[in-house]
């Protein structure tokens, strides 16, 4: 039985990470997308231009996802 469920404009192909409250992944559509863990309200999503298939990685305060044409994003409060 699903807690919730959040629809994108495409597929997820990796796996999502989790923190205290969010849940962060990326998306075919081409967007990173953090919902709140508890409801799978959307917190934010960012628009990055191309699709995004990888998992996404967090260290050093910053999210990395790699897209599909071969760039490679860190997204900080920086």
């Amino acid at each position: 039985m699903a807690a919730w469920k959040y629809r994108t404009g495409a597929r997820v192909e990796g796996s999502p990470i989790v923190f205290d409250d969010a849940v962060v992944f990326g998306s075919d559509d081409g967007r990173i997308y953090a919902l709140k863990l508890d409801s799978g309200e959307e917190i934010w999503k960012l628009d990055l231009g191309e699709g995004l298939s990888a998992s996404p990685a967090f260290g050093y305060g910053n999210i990395v996802i790699s897209g599909e044409d071969g760039t490679v994003f860190a997204l900080g409060d920086s």
